[in-house]
């Protein structure tokens, strides 16, 4: 069977697509089994291109050498999609130039506007809301806040996921002055973390909330809080953390 160099160009250029994409697709967390099924069958008739002709033993030799580099690939391409675990890093920094062109929080009439000095933003109301994009079949999300301890006495501060189709959130408590007593303003980090099952994820996004319970309150909504940025890591488990 003969084949046209137009063709084994085309093949080539096409194969070389198929590697890169599965090389590239899982670390932004949209690595398929679907794309790894296309580049076996890129592979099979690869091997038909290069056995189609009877040659001796040294052209059989390098042709072997030849189709071990995908071999390779398609190895790596397997324990990237379904062996290996990732950590996928979403940072937004409040009042960076990000933010300054598009908000990551909101409604925007419940934060303020960009305080040049801080480059950060304030909390004026109870709720506001965060977006971030969940890759396909991960497992859990941490998420950390920086902001400035302007709370009451009796102030907290809430973090939650989207956990259903309605307005219902899966919260936790990640700061109280009753326990945390602080007496002076200073800049803190709060954490927590959620398992992704719990939670509602729709088109790959996943909606958040902070709740400032005090802001709610004639009595303490001037104690806005600043808030300087927010880091999120979401982790898509490996396989052997999969079944462990």
């Amino acid at each position: 069977m003969e084949v046209s160099r137009t063709f084994v160009k085309w093949f080539l250029a096409t194969f070389l697509l198929v590697i890169l994409a599965n090389i590239i697709t899982p670390f932004f967390g949209v690595g398929s089994i679907y794309y790894l099924g296309i580049l076996m069958l890129y592979f099979i008739f690869l091997f038909f291109l290069i056995y189609r002709k009877q040659d001796n033993g040294l052209i059989k030799f390098f042709k072997l050498l030849v189709l071990l580099v995908p071999v390779i690939i398609l190895g790596y391409v397997f324990y990237a999609n379904f062996v290996a675990s990732h950590d996928f890093n979403y940072f937004y920094d409040i009042g960076g130039v990000k933010d300054a062109n598009r908000a990551y929080l909101g409604p925007l009439n419940r934060v303020s506007d960009i305080d040049n000095e801080t480059s950060s933003r304030n909390i004026t109301s109870g709720l506001v809301y965060f977006d971030v994009n969940i890759p396909r079949d991960s497992a859990n999300i941490s998420v950390q806040i920086r902001v400035l301890d302007n709370f009451p006495k009796k102030g907290t501060l809430l973090i939650g996921g989207k956990n259903d189709t309605a307005w219902s959130y899966y919260s936790r408590t990640v700061f109280d002055q009753k326990i945390n007593n602080n007496t002076s303003s200073k800049w803190i980090v709060l954490n927590t973390s959620f398992n992704l099952k719990d939670l509602y994820i729709q088109n790959g996004k996943l909606n958040m909330l902070i709740w400032v319970k005090h802001l709610g309150q004639n009595a303490t909504q001037n104690h806005t809080i600043p808030i300087d940025w927010i880091n999120l890591t979401i982790h898509k488990d490996g396989l052997f953390e999969k079944y462990h």
